[in-house]
């Protein structure tokens, strides 16, 4: 807890999404007294992916060429390719989410060539007081279904085994 904020992280520590989901509403509630006004009033989720590629060894050339259209040759001014190439979108508000403003990210991996980093974070901008602490859980869930359904499908378009 911080003085503006509680900020709640399940980082490669294998726990599940329902696992998060069944706890987001106990760890709110938990915390409600120490926030100001006892009331949040944002919130936010934020759900991480890696994903190989199908058409691709080289996420920075998927990238650039196919998800930007890129030839080689456009670098010419530069020292070469990008080492990480990537692009970011805002969506929203988003009616079928209670009026979520989505952020998200895809970006080459740094770590492995062949995967592509995934970034959706779902941003609900209207106070929430302990009797809205239910909504919590159908928060993160818009928000991981934003990035396994839109976001993956999105990506998806552009990675296919013919294109290789």
């Amino acid at each position: 807890i911080q003085a503006d904020r509680l900020q709640v992280r399940e980082e490669q520590t294998g726990v599940s999404r329902d696992d998060f989901r069944s706890r987001t509403e106990e760890i709110a509630r938990a915390c409600l007294g120490n926030v100001p006004g006892q009331a949040f009033l944002a919130q936010q989720f934020t759900v991480r992916s890696v994903v190989n590629l199908h058409s691709s060894e080289d996420s920075r050339t998927f990238m650039l060429g196919g998800l930007f259209g890129f030839d080689p040759s456009q670098f010419v001014g530069f020292s070469g390719e990008p080492s990480l190439a990537g692009l970011r979108f805002t969506f929203g508000p988003d009616a079928a989410a209670d009026g979520a403003i989505f952020n998200i990210r895809v970006e080459s991996f740094a770590q492995d060539n062949r995967s592509l980093f995934l970034e959706t974070i779902g941003t609900w901008p209207r106070p929430v007081n302990a009797e809205g602490l239910p909504s919590l859980a159908e928060r993160f869930d818009a928000t991981y279904a934003f990035q396994e359904e839109r976001l993956v499908g999105f990506v998806s378009q552009f990675d296919s085994e013919s294109e290789s």
